[in-house]
């Protein structure tokens, strides 16, 4: 019986992951956003729910009112908007990576808004890290999202957009 030397396979593992990582990066790095996600977004109201933890308490709680989101998706890959009362004026689009791979997650691109305020009154959190996760347009030119704390698995939102009229 012959073994096989195990360092062979090994050194061809070392060789395959840099080669993965630099073709993945020369796919996504040059890209441009498809015109018709340009533009001005809006949502109607929306159910938006923030979780926290309050001092001292062993689990999360959750507060929850409404809000309406607006976004302006730049061709630069830069995005503005409001989420409720919250303002936001440096976000960055980016493609999602899974998106790019074999399986389809139903997310297109992901607009990293950076830290934003309260969203509404009752808020709890001064400052938060948000994402807004978007799919891909409908028949109707609509966009299916969530909105979402720093890639948390959880959405804090559900949300329809429908492009404004300019």
């Amino acid at each position: 019986m012959k073994t096989r030397n195990c360092n062979f396979y090994v050194s061809k593992v070392w060789i395959l992951i840099p080669v993965m990582i630099f073709l993945y990066s020369c796919g996504t790095s040059q890209w441009t956003i498809p015109s018709e996600y340009v533009g001005n977004w809006k949502t109607g109201k929306h159910r938006i729910t923030v979780r926290y933890k309050a001092e001292g308490d062993k689990h999360s709680k959750f507060i929850s009112d409404s809000a309406i989101i607006t976004v302006k998706i730049n061709s630069d890959k830069t995005a503005s908007g409001f989420i409720g009362q919250a303002e936001f004026d440096s976000g960055m689009l980016k493609k999602n990576a899974e998106h790019f791979l074999f399986w389809e997650t139903g997310v297109a691109y992901i607009i990293e808004c950076g830290p934003i305020g309260k969203i509404f009154d009752s808020d709890p959190l001064l400052t938060k890290d948000v994402e807004i996760w978007l799919g891909p347009l409908n028949e109707s030119g609509e966009m299916r999202s969530s909105l979402r704390i720093g890639g948390s698995v959880f959405p804090m939102a559900g949300m329809l957009f429908k492009k404004m009229d300019e």
